[in-house]
């Protein structure tokens, strides 16, 4: 990333399902909001890296792992609590997409690691999205 640049996106051509488009596209914003707010984006040096990537498992299953990181905002800490945007997060990955959510409060910046099912039957992602409630 040169100076100029504060956004970058890196990973392959993926083709998802519109349900998968629409969670990302809430989730996406609200990262975004929170690092313009209160994150990287809130100061001219801070940086924000998206990078995604498929993962295959050994049973044929496939997931869309989506790396969020800013760097060179101010000190970021975890406050305890779960305000919205947590909570929505929480909502349309665990929940909606039986995908993992693991934020990480690094001193230097927020790291969020999504990982989702890319499953296109269905029939299936309400399986996962059911597994992961139980």
């Amino acid at each position: 990333m040169d100076g100029k640049q504060r956004f970058s996106l890196s990973g392959p051509d993926l083709a998802i399902s519109p349900r998968i488009s629409l969670s990302l596209a809430l989730v996406l914003h609200e990262l975004a909001t929170n690092a313009a707010k209160y994150g990287a984006l809130s100061v001219p040096e801070g940086k924000v890296e998206v990078a995604w990537s498929r993962l295959d498992d050994a049973r044929g299953g496939a997931r869309l792992r989506l790396d969020w990181h800013e760097a060179g905002g101010p000190p970021v800490t975890a406050t305890g609590r779960k305000g919205f945007g947590s909570r929505v997060i929480e909502r349309e990955i665990r929940h909606g997409l039986g995908g993992t959510v693991a934020p990480d409060y690094q001193h230097d910046g927020l790291r969020v690691v999504l990982e989702i099912p890319l499953a296109t039957d269905p029939a299936a992602a309400a399986a996962a999205a059911a597994a992961a409630w139980g």
